[in-house]
């Protein structure tokens, strides 16, 4: 049974770096794949970085990095100390009749994009970037200072042991696997481009600034706009049988804020929300206050939770 994967708890340690600087690259998950998940059984699989070099001719850097990917894009699980395919993975990536074995479909994308924004800890900056840093147009050093703040105070993200350089260099990596490669001069095999540019997050400004991009999300696939409506809502502890139109738009953890999803975006992916959930949810604007009704909360809960890769697969509630 899969579980949906709910964001990490706030009060968590802000920690960087351990993809070794290389955003995920185009072919590295599906070739893993391929070599490695020829059964659907529950078997161990090796993801030691020595193992990594030899197998797929890696540099023992990016071998480490692959292997922090693997993890946090949740193709594998760790499990007392062994690594095991996920049921994700078997579901997406088995080479018989996985659903996307190649990366093709920039569905796949966003899913893996929602797996990085749920983890404060791994992928601290991926966390705050989609969840807490409010500005829209901004440079790479507005973002360390952001975030390196928050290693320094106080709070659920403090790490001591944090330094600006690291912050630094993690920031970089975030904004190439979003981004590109701005300087074609730079497209050796360390400069490629990662699939997260597909998503059309960001842009190039003026100068050295970055702008987030905010669209309909046209490609955002209908299940997993539920999915993070259930994140969002167990984030505000599951009280409330409405949720605001205009707080699942812009606040930490929602939709909107998750995948950059504009007014107009939101708007008409909610005037379906009836449908694509057999009833369970609604949306109405009838009071003035447009907002998300959830009629039965539990079954909501449980549908969502019970098995979250059919609800991707399938783009609605059964």
């Amino acid at each position: 049974m899969a579980n949906i994967p709910l964001p990490y708890p706030e009060h968590t340690r802000f920690s960087f770096g351990s993809h070794a600087t290389f955003p995920l690259r185009y072919g590295w998950l599906e070739k893993f794949a391929i070599n490695r998940l020829t059964t659907t059984d529950k078997v161990s699989i090796n993801i030691d970085a020595k193992n990594m070099i030899k197998e797929f001719g890696l540099g023992s850097n990016m071998a480490d990095s692959l292997s922090f990917w693997l993890k946090q894009c949740r193709l594998v699980e760790m499990e007392d100390s062994k690594a095991y395919f996920s049921d994700f993975a078997k579901k997406y990536f088995a080479p018989k009749d996985g659903i996307d074995l190649y990366l093709e479909n920039i569905e796949t994308i966003w899913i893996l994009h929602w797996f990085l924004t749920t983890s404060a800890d791994k992928t601290s900056t991926w966390f705050w970037f989609f969840n807490f840093f409010e500005k829209k147009t901004f440079s790479r050093q507005d973002l360390v200072d952001d975030i390196f703040d928050q290693c320094t105070k106080d709070g659920p993200h403090k790490n001591i042991s944090a330094t600006e350089n690291g912050v630094r260099r993690d920031v970089d990596c975030f904004i190439r696997s979003y981004l590109g490669t701005t300087n074609p001069k730079a497209l050796s095999e360390d400069k490629l481009d990662s699939p997260f540019t597909e998503l059309g997050l960001f842009k190039k400004g003026t100068g050295d600034t970055i702008q987030k991009v905010e669209t309909e999300r046209k490609s955002l696939p209908y299940g997993l706009l539920i999915l993070s409506i259930c994140g969002y809502w167990d984030k505000l502890g599951a009280s409330s049988n409405t949720l605001s139109f205009e707080n699942l738009l812009s606040q930490p953890y929602s939709p909107g804020k998750l995948f950059g999803i504009n007014r107009e975006g939101l708007l008409s992916k909610c005037n379906q929300i009836e449908e694509k959930t057999d009833g369970l949810l609604s949306f109405d604007q009838s009071s003035g206050l447009s907002q998300v009704i959830i009629h039965d909360a539990d079954q909501f809960k449980n549908k969502c939770q019970e098995n979250y890769l059919n609800v991707l697969e399938n783009g609605c509630l059964e």
